[in-house]
């Protein structure tokens, strides 16, 4: 947070974090971070299934700065038909308005299950050998690291000269990437499912096409004056002219050249 956190209380304000793409592939700590409130989706890192995720809320600011706004049967007890009254249940259950999507949170729970075994600083250690081999290799290739050394996200981005024909080749490859094809920048990410033969499949499918080298050389002192002045004082014009060219001024005798 480098310190955003504190600027915002000290003004009065409070902290919402977006951690879709933190939870799951870096260790967060909303109090430790000083966040207010939280949300982030299961489909991302925590590798379970759209239309799920989860919501904190600073537990002295619950039903008072983020409100419940309207209840469903998951959020209240001693429902009173008659008397139309209720009382609402306390801690995260005031927020679960509406249908819960039973399947969709059993995903969530075995895939919260998985990470927890693996642990998330093996999780992270395994994306790391990875996004590391990307940002070593891939500029080599002509395709420049935007993502900054050290960075512990598990997604890498890079430069594009041609965002078309570098899609055409991932494709090709079977490689899924995301390409931002205004802002020609090509985005990978990897997870526990990935391993180093998918980062050669990468490296194979951008070789070279992309690749543009510069060399220095020293300037050649060469003009067509100079060329008539060689080829009259019988000196090589070889590798200042075309082959072909070289041989029809000698077989026709031109500029003095015998």
């Amino acid at each position: 947070m480098d310190g955003a956190q504190h600027v915002a209380h000290a003004h009065g304000a409070y902290v919402f974090a977006d951690i879709v793409q933190a939870a799951g592939a870096v260790p967060v700590d909303v109090r430790a971070m000083g966040i207010d409130f939280a949300s982030a989706a299961t489909y991302k890192w925590l590798m379970g299934e759209r239309g799920f995720g989860f919501l904190y809320v600073r537990e002295d600011l619950q039903g008072t700065v983020v409100p419940t706004t309207r209840y469903g049967h998951r959020q209240i007890s001693k429902f009173d038909r008659i008397g139309v009254t209720w009382e609402p249940l306390p801690g995260a259950a005031r927020y679960e308005t509406g249908t819960f999507p039973n399947a969709l949170a059993v995903c969530a729970h075995t895939s919260l299950q998985y990470i927890e075994r693996l642990g998330l600083a093996n999780i992270r250690a395994h994306a790391r050998q990875l996004t590391d081999r990307l940002q070593k290799e891939l500029p080599g290739l002509g395709y420049p690291s935007l993502t900054p050394p050290g960075n512990e996200t598990p997604i890498v981005a890079f430069q594009l000269k041609d965002p078309a024909a570098t899609a055409a080749r991932l494709k090709s490859a079977n490689v899924a990437a995301t390409i931002i094809e205004a802002e020609r920048r090509l985005r990978l990410a990897v997870s526990v499912f990935n391993t180093n033969e998918d980062i050669d499949r990468v490296l194979a499918a951008l070789d070279r096409p992309e690749r543009v080298t510069f060399f220095e050389i020293e300037p050649l002192p060469v003009s067509s004056s100079a060329i008539r002045a060689r080829a009259a004082a019988g000196e090589p014009i070889a590798g200042l002219v075309p082959q072909a060219v070289e041989a029809e001024i000698a077989r026709l005798g031109l500029y003095g050249a015998e």
